[in-house]
């Protein structure tokens, strides 16, 4: 229970000493971390203009028909524009969700990620009406609602810790790198990719992916188009 306290704590003082992030939908975000290649024609053997770095803001200006299977990841080209210049990128190393970017937002070595999608949820969303609480000697859990719809859980027993978050209109692609990019150093990118088994459905498209870590992380694609992710923490030293 004192992680979950603390948590809050911290949440109350330190909620404000950074801006919010107000993206727009048409805004992107590249997930790539060599950097992704912006090309000529909607293709993976299109001409490179140029390689646009990790972070970086793009301007989706119109999506094509054209899709295609990279690595595990099914998406179209998308038009973008950057810097005055136009290409194509493909869609499944772009993503609206906002690029984790503070300490805070990271993990410590340790592929722990509750407390960093934690603080990234909370950095870059303001919530929008009060909270549901529910406590007993067992259970402290509270539920988040957050801009765009967001919904934010946060459950703590004697024996674990888990966050659960609900992203609406969001690719589990999307999800998938939005975590990843929360892992501090290239190991545990490594690992995190190691562990990863995923799973598709009757269609034949990922809709459902866990990380067996220490640590697990599960996402799911959901049917209304949102992604579902849990990721848990194991109390350790506790009085049982």
């Amino acid at each position: 229970m004192k992680n979950l306290i603390l948590f809050l704590t911290l949440t109350l003082f330190g909620g404000h000493l950074f801006g919010k992030v107000e993206p727009e939908n048409n805004t992107k975000y590249v997930y790539a971390y060599s950097g992704l290649k912006l090309r000529a024609t909607p293709s993976a053997e299109g001409q490179v203009l140029k390689v646009i770095p990790y972070g970086e803001k793009v301007t989706v200006v119109a999506s094509t028909e054209h899709k295609e299977l990279i690595e595990w990841m099914s998406g179209h080209w998308v038009k973008v524009e950057h810097e005055g210049e136009e290409g194509y990128l493909f869609e499944g190393f772009i993503s609206g969700l906002p690029i984790p970017v503070y300490n805070f937002e990271m993990t410590q070595n340790d592929l722990d990620l509750t407390y960093p999608l934690l603080a990234w949820a909370e950095h870059n969303f303001d919530e929008i009406k009060n909270s549901d609480t529910i406590q007993s000697e067992q259970l402290d859990k509270i539920t988040q609602y957050l801009e765009h719809d967001i919904v934010l859980t946060r459950s703590d027993n004697p024996y674990d810790f888990k966050v659960t978050m609900e992203l609406p209109d969001t690719r589990i692609e999307d999800a998938y790198n939005l975590l990843k990019s929360m892992l501090l150093t290239k190991p545990e990118r490594h690992t995190f990719e190691n562990k990863s088994v995923f799973l598709d459905n009757l269609e034949g498209d990922i809709h459902r992916i866990k990380v067996n870590l220490e640590y697990p992380v599960e996402i799911r694609q959901l049917k209304n188009g949102h992604s579902k992710i849990i990721v848990k923490s194991f109390h350790t030293g506790c009085d049982l």
